[in-house]
This record gives C-alpha cells, structure tokens and sequence, in this order.
C-alpha cells in the first residue's frame, strides 16, 4: 500500500470498502479448512519416512500399499530437493487396533475382577492357537503387548522392504513414528484448548490497555483472518495439521497483534499530528516489520525445500502464508476500522 494511496483513501473517506479484501480471504481460508488433514500426531497411527533416489508418484504408492497390504487409510507424501523423500502414513490394521483395545479392556477390567481379566487374555491366545509363557495376569498382558508389536512390525518392515524394491528407497534411512489413536486425539484436544485460551488472554490484554470494544474486536478479528491466512497455506501446499503447524498458527496471531496494537496505539493514544500523518506513520513502520520478517520465513522456507528438512518446511509454508495475510488484515480490516472508529468518535 503506497503513501499515495493513503492520500486517495482519506480524500474519499471510504474506509470501509477495503474490508470486502479481507471478507473474500476469509470466506476461501474458511472452504480450504476443511481440506487440510490432521497428521500422525493428531489422528494417531504410523508414519514410514525414508530417503529415495527415484522421482515417486503419491498417488501410485498410495494405490500399491492400499491393495499389496490391505490398508485402507493410507496417506503418501513425496519431498523434493537435493535429497528426496517420501512418507507413509497409514493407521494401524484392524487386527492390531483390536489387540491394543483388548489390552486396554483387559487392563480395566483388572481393576475389578483379576479372574475375569485373565480368562480374557488365555481366550485370545487360545482362539489364535498361541502359547501361553505365563499364567499370571502381569505375564499374559506383557505377552499380548509383545503380540501386538510383532504386528506391528510385520507391517512396517513390509512396507519399507516394498519401498526399496520398488522405488529405491534407501533401508540406512528408515524412520518410524508411532501415535496411538487416543493419545492423537489428547494431543488435538489440548491443541485447541491452547489456542482458545491464547486469543481469550490476548483479549484481556488488549482490553485492558486500550477500553474500547470496537478496536479491540478489530485486532482480534486481524489475528484471527492470519491464522486462517495460514491455514489457507496449509490446504494450496498440502501440509498436515500436526503438533509442529499448530504452534505455527499461535505464532501468527503474535506477529498480527504486534502491528495491530502499533497502528491502534498510535491512532487513540499518540497525542499529536493528524490523522494522516498517524497512519502514515504506523504504516511504514508496520509494513517494515512485516517484511522483515516475511523475508527471514522465505528464506527458510527456501532453505527447508531445498534440503528436504520437513519440520522447518511445514512451519514456514504457514508463517508465509500468514505473514502475507497479515499485511492485508492490518491495512485492508483493522486499520479501516479504526480510521471509520476515529472519524465517528470526532462527529
């Protein structure tokens, strides 16, 4: 947004036209919501990751795995640059998550009847023929963990052998990531608490400092189109929700409430000069801040693709894609806002 601009919007005094910008950004980040998966962390299962020297096709690997190994819920992910990469994530088969919900039936029902939990556990090994190394309740539920691992294992030494026959996946490479579906659903569950009680707090602060509903609404509503801005990153690049883009999303509603409560401090409490000058004044220094910023997250995003370091890549397609909405939630929402607040406060 240029100074002359700035001009051309107070000569017109058609602040609040510039609000159908962010309204149409919030609209798209809201649809793209719900194409944004949760990862590994959040909806638990397992996750195969290895290193490739072979270009590979999601889609086809995806196919392969669901028909080679009868898994249904299977997701591949392929990263590219000077190392390639290529993730499967896929839940555990049915047998296994019905072992583990055994195990945890087994371990409740100990609480009340020992005899109950134990008659439980030698039916299992007797219907699938298995030997039983100890009678006591303690033994049998260690045994049936050992099970469950063997199955899980199975699967997973399965799949890798089948990515280095297939697609040239390197064995020296092999990492593997397991979340029990409940724990996922803890990890969810206390992701958005975190990020329920961080805006309430933020509105308390903001409140508190500056007592008047309307602006105070304005740089929530800012903080909250970044976070959806960064969301809106999430579905065009295909970035899971997961423990690592959650904190990344906190994160932009830090970086827009820092230049909302710059350009909101200098329009209500800085005594002197217009209005303009004001603006002016707060718009230069909050887009230099912005952009600084913005070019340190390219650069790693850059930096991250490059080298195939998925954590970093993941974090930084969100802060991008925030940051750039943030230019456009400060200068095109709250600070419309606000000058429309400013002028009906001096009638």
């Amino acid at each position: 947004m240029s100074m002359e601009f700035v001009d051309k919007l107070f000569e017109n005094k058609k602040y609040l036209y510039l609000l159908i910008i962010p309204a149409i950004i919030f609209i798209i980040s809201i649809i793209s919501a719900f194409f944004v998966q949760s990862s590994i962390d959040l909806q638990g299962g397992v996750l195969v990751i290895m290193q490739t020297e072979d270009s590979v096709s999601p889609k086809d690997v995806e196919n392969k795995i669901k028909s080679n190994f009868s898994i249904d819920d299977v997701k591949v992910t392929v990263t590219s640059g000077l190392v390639n990469g290529i993730q499967v994530q896929y839940m555990q088969p049915k047998e296994v998550l019905d072992l583990e919900a055994l195990i945890s039936d087994i371990e409740k029902t100990a609480e009340n009847d020992t005899e109950l939990a134990k008659s439980k556990a030698l039916e299992y090994f007797k219907s699938n023929n298995l030997q039983v190394e100890s009678k006591e309740l303690e033994g049998l539920i260690k045994d049936l963990r050992a099970e469950a691992n063997i199955k899980k294992n199975v699967t997973i030494t399965a799949i890798s052998d089948y990515l280095i026959a297939n697609y040239g996946a390197k064995s020296e490479t092999l990492q593997v990531k397991e979340v029990a579906p409940t724990l996922g659903y803890t990890f969810y569950k206390t992701a958005i608490n975190v990020g329920i009680l961080a805006f309430i707090l933020i509105a308390i602060v903001i409140f508190i400092f500056f007592r008047k509903p309307i602006p105070c609404m304005a740089e929530i509503l800012s903080g909250v189109l970044d976070v959806l801005g960064g969301v809106l990153g999430m579905a065009i690049v295909g970035v899971l929700l997961s423990l690592v883009t959650i904190p990344s999303l906190l994160m932009l509603v830090g970086y827009s409430i820092d230049t909302d409560v710059m350009l909101t401090a200098k329009l209500l409490k800085q005594q002197g000069g217009s209005v303009k000058e004001k603006t002016k004044s707060a718009l230069k220094t909050g887009l230099t801040m912005t952009l600084t910023t913005l070019m340190a997250v390219i650069a790693m995003l850059i930096i991250s693709y490059v080298w195939s370091i998925p954590v970093l890549f993941d974090m930084s397609v969100v802060l991008t894609f925030g940051l750039v909405v943030d230019i456009i939630s400060t200068w095109f929402m709250n600070a419309p806002i606000l000058l429309w607040y400013v002028e009906r406060t001096k009638k």
